[in-house]
């Protein structure tokens, strides 16, 4: 869930410094080879620490990962991002990708009852049918309430679809909200809280200038953000391991000594794991079995993408 956060300030550019010579034992080993894996091992590596990062699969890059079709890549999950995505500016523009960075225009559209309706302006939020003229008010009250005022922190524990029909009116709430609710979150949808709707809001507004929606994208895909990512820790000389899954966790002194996996046995400084809970949790039941509780506590939520390749636009608008 994109809850808002306060994040740590990012450094105007990193500096590169020599590892050390000596023990040959690594600084940092990270546990997952996806974006949040890469870019701590790049940040790491550049301060002068030693690194491995292990991989379960065959390739790194977890949800950055690409196909090609019709001679160009296409990512399988994150295609776009927004203005105001600092640290993923701040990676591209360490990485020297600044020039191949673009923006588009969005458009949005909301399909009820056999008919799609524009919904990008506020004559478009009046042409808007379904809901009453009344509703209309109350859903431009709400939406820039919870995007530009509401605190998430008081609204953990409110039900969203419940907040939102009792302020934003019935009307707009079946037309509108439950609907996307339900489409996003299934049989979730009625315990999904208003701290998730607030993230998502001011994520929306915050993308918006002069009332326009525009996202970022790089030329040739964010393969191109991955494969550079991959060749700068190679200069840094991070060592990436694919096919090695964890097997086994060794602690000592209640701290991560060691990692197993089929290829060998790692062992680190420090250690830094960033695969789902649902894979971390088995691995510490023997040595931490409350953390492990904790973790397996946590409930996720599968989302799958589905892709069409079609041979005419389906439509001009964007968010439908």
């Amino acid at each position: 869930m994109n809850i808002p956060v306060n994040p740590s300030p990012l450094p105007e550019k990193v500096t590169t410094k020599k590892h050390h010579t000596g023990d040959r034992s690594p600084d940092l080993v990270i546990i997952g080879g996806g974006i949040t894996g890469l870019s701590a091992a790049y940040m790491a590596a550049a301060a002068g620490k030693k690194v491995t990062v292990i991989e379960a699969g065959e390739n790194f890059g977890g949800l950055l990962s690409t196909f090609e079709i019709g001679g160009n890549r296409l990512e399988y999950y994150y295609h776009h991002f927004f203005t105001h995505d600092r640290e993923l500016h701040w990676l591209i523009n360490e990485l020297g990708l600044k020039q191949k960075l673009f923006y588009r225009k969005t458009s949005m559209g909301v399909y009820n009852r056999g008919g799609i309706y524009r919904f990008d302006t506020p004559l478009d939020l009046l042409r808007f049918r379904p809901i009453s003229f009344i509703d209309k008010i109350r859903f431009a009250l709400t939406s820039v309430y919870l995007g530009k005022i509401a605190r998430w922190k008081n609204n953990e524990n409110t039900a969203c679809i419940n907040w939102l029909t009792k302020w934003a009116g019935k009307s707009t709430t079946s037309s509108l909200w439950a609907p996307l609710l339900k489409i996003k979150f299934g049989p979730y949808a009625s315990s999904v809280p208003l701290s998730w709707m607030i993230g998502r809001m001011r994520q929306r507004m915050n993308s918006r200038k002069s009332g326009d929606e525009r996202l970022g994208y790089l030329e040739g895909s964010l393969q191109l953000l991955l494969d550079t990512l991959l060749e700068k820790l190679k200069q840094l000389n991070v060592e990436l391991v694919p096919n090695a899954p964890v097997e086994k966790i060794t602690f000592e002194n209640n701290r991560v000594a060691s990692v197993t996996t089929p290829l060998s046995n790692y062992t680190g400084k420090k250690f830094l794991f960033t695969i789902p809970g649902t894979y971390l949790a088995p691995l510490l039941e023997k040595e931490q079995p409350q953390l492990a509780q904790r973790l397996s506590n946590i409930q996720y939520f599968g989302a799958v993408c589905v892709i069409l390749e079609l041979s005419q636009p389906l439509s001009d608008i964007y968010w439908l």
